[in-house]
């Protein structure tokens, strides 16, 4: 290891941070801020914790990709062409907005329905209507409003149907070329959520067929996307056509695996009986495997029960329902009325008319009833008590956890690599000021604040399905890609030593890429990979000092 660490560089760069799986987040209560759970006169919120660990890194001008690539961008614009000015202006314009995430899928896949969980509100149609035939952003506005933007870039106001976006527009659906709305949202001043038409992939078969599937709208929406949560309720060839068509519009903008979340929706619906999150689990295996390379997680869902608790749809109404249900005490007799929606709304002797039980149905679904139920007969009761452990039972919860830590704690850093791929095109197209360009983005580039865009480069060229290596250097290149805390991003616990785990890896980073049959490109890509593992042992040897 001392020959390692002759090689380390001198001084530190970006610094990192993550907390485990179950440990508070700062941005995790402002992705469940519209959560609360209300009683037909009264409610009361809900919070996830309030606990801050202690950050690493920090966004000042100094160290901050972002901040000096808005720099870049003001002294392009001085001295370029109208044209590339014009061009560098936009992508500077990108670097002030929130990160881009994309949610796509097939149809009738739950999309809607988990924006609606995200944003915390019913607001986005989830019945087939004309608004789920376009693309519909989601911005932060101190002024709630929905607009169709036409094809001529007109914009038309839309008027809400109580909080919901309508079935049908004021302009003809094909005029459309998106819909914007603007919400005065916590989670939408740090992320903007793009809902896209359900991708048809019945019949995807090769890339041709996955780009009609797609769509010119929702590809376009997926060419600006600086992230992307993929719903697919199992994963077939079409879902990889269709992933591998995602990945491909993302290509020159360095979009990579790490970009990408895939969740598994409906998974309620796997199993009649018996609990589907572990038919789920056993899912989620398969799927990683036949999607790796092309995504960086996988997630079960309920999307459903996931909406109703984020969106406040659960109230004590609805608890009072539950309780009235979990007097069926006869194990008989709950399966057989729970066996069906028919068999519930027609069961005899219950305390609950049937407007209660199909209101519970909608809201819950089947396999939330159940849940309730045993949550009830665990001495769970009350709408806030019920609504806290059912999102959890949702897999919501951890959806939102890798949301934070891949996302939103990282987004800085994809958006800065988003806008130097963006340069670097521009450059391409501009004469002599690209000649200029690319020299500042080649020094820009060797700063060490920007050490960890390298990593985003790396997960494209070994997600490639050519590139084979060794199983414990692709679970350091995932953990590496999905935190930004040093004992996560080392696969190490409290009480380890961080500098060892450090080497460790730097080690096996070194003899891998020394290896005489690797590219240039695998070696180059493995070579950034150690660069940040340098980068986290400076930290340590800083943290001792």
């Amino acid at each position: 290891m001392a020959a390692v660490a002759e090689h380390l560089p001198h001084g530190p760069d970006r610094r990192g941070r993550r907390q485990p799986l179950l440990q508070p987040q700062p941005l995790l209560l402002l992705l469940s801020s519209g959560r609360q759970v209300r009683s037909e006169q009264t409610s009361a919120e809900t919070r996830i914790g309030d606990t801050e660990p202690v950050k690493s890194h920090t966004a000042n001008s100094e160290s901050d990709p972002i901040e000096k690539l808005r720099a870049l961008c003001s002294q392009v614009t001085e001295s370029a062409t109208q044209q590339v000015a014009g061009s560098v202006a936009a992508v500077a314009s990108q670097l002030a907005e929130p990160l881009r995430v994309v949610v796509a899928g097939g149809v009738s896949s739950g999309k809607s329905t988990l924006v609606n969980a995200l944003i915390g509100r019913r607001v986005a149609a989830v019945d087939a209507g004309e608004c789920t035939r376009v693309v519909t952003e989601f911005r932060y506005g101190h002024q709630e409003t929905a607009t169709a933007v036409d094809l001529d870039g007109a914009e038309h106001r839309i008027a809400f149907d109580g909080h919901v976006l309508p079935a049908e527009l004021p302009v003809p659906v094909d005029r459309v070329d998106r819909i914007i709305v603007r919400l005065s949202n916590a989670l939408l001043q740090q992320i903007t959520i793009v809902d896209t038409p359900g991708v048809n992939t019945v019949t995807v078969e090769n890339q041709t067929a996955a780009e009609r599937a797609l769509g010119v709208q929702t590809t376009t929406a997926m060419a600006g996307a600086e992230a992307v949560l993929f719903l697919t309720p199992h994963a077939r060839e079409a879902e990889a056509a269709i992933l591998e068509r995602i990945a491909d519009l993302g290509r020159d903008t360095g979009f990579s695996s790490g970009n990408c979340i895939a969740v598994l929706s409906k998974v309620d619906l796997l199993a009649t009986e018996g609990d589907p999150m572990a038919i789920a689990a056993r899912l989620v295996d398969t799927t990683r495997e036949r999607l790796d390379g092309l995504v960086g997680d996988v997630v079960p869902l309920v999307g459903l029960l996931a909406e109703t608790v984020e969106a406040a749809r659960f109230t004590e109404r609805d608890a009072a329902t539950v309780a009235a249900l979990a007097a069926v005490d006869d194990d008989l007799d709950r399966e057989d009325m729970l066996l069906t929606a028919q068999d519930l709304l027609g069961w005899p002797g219950l305390e609950c008319d049937e407007e209660d039980r199909r209101r519970l149905l909608d809201r819950l679904g089947l396999y939330g009833i159940r849940t309730a139920i045993e949550l009830h007969d665990d001495g769970v009761s009350g709408a806030a008590q019920l609504a806290a452990r059912l999102v959890d039972r949702s897999g919501f919860a951890l959806l939102r956890q890798l949301l934070v830590e891949r996302f939103a704690e990282r987004s800085r850093v994809l958006k800065a690599h988003r806008a130097i791929e963006d340069l670097r095109r521009i450059s391409y197209a501009a004469g002599s000021d690209g000649r200029r360009l690319r020299r500042r983005i080649e020094r820009i580039e060797l700063d060490p604040s920007m050490i960890e865009l390298g990593l985003i480069d790396s997960l494209r060229i070994f997600g490639s399905a050519d590139v084979h290596m060794p199983h414990e250097l692709k679970e350091d290149l995932d953990r590496l890609s999905a935190s930004v805390d040093t004992r996560a991003r080392l696969g190490v616990t409290e009480g380890e030593d961080l500098a060892a785990a450090a080497l460790a890896a730097i080690g096996r980073w070194s003899e891998w890429s020394g290896d005489p049959r690797r590219s240039p490109e695998e070696a180059n890509a493995a070579h950034s990979v150690r660069r940040v593992l340098e980068q986290i042992w400076h930290e340590t040897q800083e943290s001792k000092s």
